[in-house]
């Protein structure tokens, strides 16, 4: 396209320092230039708004150097030419924003899911902490009862044991009062048996003497 515009505007300054039949030999060349250019601007009609900028800018470049009345039809052209480059400009500026929008939404939806994921492992920390804390409490109940369990068995086999201590007195002591009262028994019946020998004895110093005392009678 450069290379086409610069042709013709050398065309044309030649055309305006020599004769006529050298200036209608220049324009017929531009003709073929524009014609050349429209072919061009046909095929590039589907490359988007930079081809067409730059088509139009070598056009008007073209036109200018062909007619001087021709100047302000090519400052609108190089304008319309901006126009369409800032505007896809505008539109490459709002697809960026765009997708830094959406980056940004994932972002957001990112901390979100590290955010919903954190207090998720912090339920299951303090859940987990919950947990242990009650199984630790269990564990020391039941260890407590353990421990009551143990006193009192322990209690148990005291009392046992002094009622067996008791009973070992008691008889003990029925046994001694037994012997005692076989001991007085024993004795009384000594008593008794002695008590029955003097009797005994005393009847038989008696009569004794009766006997004595009837001899003696018996005598002269």
């Amino acid at each position: 396209m450069v290379k086409l515009q610069h042709l013709c505007s050398s065309s044309t300054r030649s055309s305006s320092s020599s004769s006529s039949s050298s200036s209608s030999s220049s324009s017929s060349s531009c003709s073929s230039k524009r014609s050349k250019d429209r072919q061009i601007k046909k095929k590039d009609r589907k490359g988007g708004a930079r081809a067409a900028a730059a088509t139009a800018a070598a056009a008007a470049a073209a036109t200018a150097g062909f007619s001087p009345t021709s100047a302000a039809a090519a400052a609108t052209a190089a304008a319309a030419a901006a126009t369409a480059t800032a505007a896809a400009a505008a539109t490459t500026a709002a697809a960026a924003a765009a997708t830094a929008t959406a980056t940004a939404a994932t972002a957001t939806a990112a901390a979100a899911t590290a955010a919903a994921t954190a207090a998720a492992a912090a339920a299951a920390a303090s859940s987990a902490a919950n947990a242990a804390a009650a199984a630790a409490r269990t564990a020391k109940q039941q260890q407590h009862h353990h421990q009551q369990q143990q006193h009192h068995q322990r209690q148990l086999q005291q009392q046992r044991q002094l009622q067996q201590q008791l009973q070992q007195q008691q008889q003990q002591q029925l046994q001694q009062q037994q012997q005692q009262q076989q001991q007085l028994q024993q004795q009384q019946q000594q008593q008794r048996q002695h008590q029955q020998l003097q009797q005994q004895l005393q009847q038989q110093l008696q009569q004794q003497l009766q006997q004595q005392q009837q001899q003696q009678q018996r005598l002269p």
